[in-house]
């Protein structure tokens, strides 16, 4: 059965609404897994840190812990100040206005992006005696929204009357260009959330090795919690949003083959009541009457009335193999119904 139009739609529709709701109900699951292992994570004191790790064979799977960061071996000093951290992030980005199909939109162009990091450990203030050594800082989640913004200057373009005239004609107007740089400074107050170890008597916390989240934010526990329990709330609301939409195109997909089905095993039911009625009292055209010869075969005997057009023209045999949607062979209008031919 071949696929008309509004099928070939509802199929792809089908699909990209099935590959979505799959997409949200994984990105739901993983943030309620996250919320729900933070929730749950044990909030250990600096203090007590290394007591609690050794009672528990030197490794906790997720916990929680705070400190202040401190570098460990160096640290980082800001290219446009005396402002001193363990995370550097340094971007050049260059503001344009581009014409596309005759609008003009805003777009960025990324001249310069560098990430730079050093090891750092969160230690319990005021002295800094207790700590904690933080393993793979840059792959922990929510890291990026506390960098702290140390410069950030836009430089206008200062393109003359007619580069701006050239410009404009071919499409692209620079704008600027904007330097940002944004730093984890020393002193920053920071929770870890992930996997704690002790090794040669250092405690150490990183991402767990079951795959849960590592996370390091300046945010209470509660909070982060909240955090991620407000992401899968949307997620899951777009999960069953399209998961509706996917069931109602499948029902219609499937509705429609119904129909295709159930028009199918009537006509077959219609001929074979046609070649029952007429087709065995009806002879073979012998060519000697081409007014009576079928358009398709030009062999048999026509023996069947198309509706509406009410052409009669085709054998029952040649009207069952009609491709679909049936045409009529004269006028190529749909066909209706098929209605036996009776010579009186």
């Amino acid at each position: 059965m071949g696929l008309d139009i509004s099928e070939k739609v509802a199929t792809f529709t089908l699909g990209v609404t099935g590959l979505l709701t799959t997409l949200f109900y994984k990105l739901y699951s993983s943030r309620e897994r996250t919320a729900d292992r933070v929730r749950n994570a044990r909030n250990i004191p600096l203090k007590d840190l290394h007591d609690v790790l050794r009672d528990n064979d030197n490794r906790l799977a997720y916990a929680t812990v705070e400190g202040i960061v401190d570098p460990y071996f160096q640290q980082l000093v800001s290219v446009h100040g005396t402002m001193k951290g363990v995370i550097q992030h340094i971007q050049k980005v260059e503001h344009k206005s581009k014409r596309v199909q005759g609008y003009w939109s805003d777009a960025k162009k990324i001249m310069q992006d560098t990430l730079e990091a050093v090891p750092f450990k969160l230690v319990e203030p005021p002295k800094g005696e207790l700590e904690v050594y933080v393993n793979e800082a840059l792959s922990a989640d929510l890291l990026q929204d506390e960098l702290t913004v140390t410069f950030d200057h836009f430089e206008p373009g200062k393109s003359s009357l007619l580069q701006s005239g050239i410009d404009r004609i071919f499409g692209e107007v620079s704008k600027g260009i904007q330097d940002t740089e944004k730093m984890l400074l020393v002193g920053t107050s920071l929770r870890g959330i992930g996997e704690l170890c002790l090794e040669d008597g250092k405690a150490m916390i990183g991402p767990p090795c079951d795959g849960s989240r590592f996370i390091l934010t300046k945010l209470s526990k509660a909070s982060v919690v909240r955090k991620f329990e407000s992401q899968a709330y949307v997620y899951k609301f777009l999960t069953v949003l399209f998961g509706a939409v996917s069931s109602g195109v499948l029902f219609f997909i499937l509705w429609k083959f119904y129909r295709k089905w159930k028009d199918i095993r009537q006509q077959q039911a219609a001929f074979a009541l046609i070649r029952a009625t007429n087709d065995h009292s009806l002879p073979d055209s012998d060519g000697s009457d081409s007014n009576q010869q079928c358009v398709v075969c030009l062999s048999s005997r026509r023996s069947v009335i198309i509706m509406d057009c009410r052409h009669v023209c085709v054998c029952s045999n040649c009207a069952e193999r009609l491709p679909s949607p049936k045409k009529c062979p004269v006028c190529r209008r749909y066909v209706q119904q098929f209605l036996p031919l009776f010579n009186a």
